[in-house]
């Protein structure tokens, strides 16, 4: 048989001895490898999603926790701001001066030899 090759390799069917190029898998075959492409694109696509949503969430939630960080650093700031101001009145409160004071406002005491005047609006 002059001009007759056999067939060689997997993808190559034989057809009375002579080498063919149109092997088709059996329909079944493609059907069951279609299908397995199909649930693997699914799955892909799912962990694509859920990696999607886990960073959107972390993003969102540094995001928050960033915001509440400085609204805490502002409390901070007010907080010592506070602090010190009560630590000078606390050093003022054994200054003479400052009792008098304090005494002349909140009791409405007088030096010997003052007079207190008080003030009545009329109608």
């Amino acid at each position: 048989m002059a001009g007759t090759v056999p067939a060689v390799g997997p993808l190559h069917g034989k057809m009375g001895g002579m080498r063919t190029s149109t092997y088709e898998y059996p329909a079944a075959k493609r059907q069951a490898r279609r299908g397995r492409r199909h649930i693997l694109v699914w799955a892909l696509l799912a962990i694509l999603c859920l990696l999607a949503f886990l960073y959107l969430g972390r993003t969102f939630e540094i995001r928050r926790l960033r915001g509440d960080l400085s609204i805490l650093a502002q409390q901070a700031s007010e907080a010592l701001a506070t602090q010190e101001e009560l630590r000078a009145r606390l050093a003022l409160q054994d200054d003479p001066a400052m009792i008098e004071e304090e005494a002349r406002r909140l009791l409405g005491l007088v030096k010997p030899g003052e007079e207190k005047v008080i003030f009545i609006e009329g109608d």
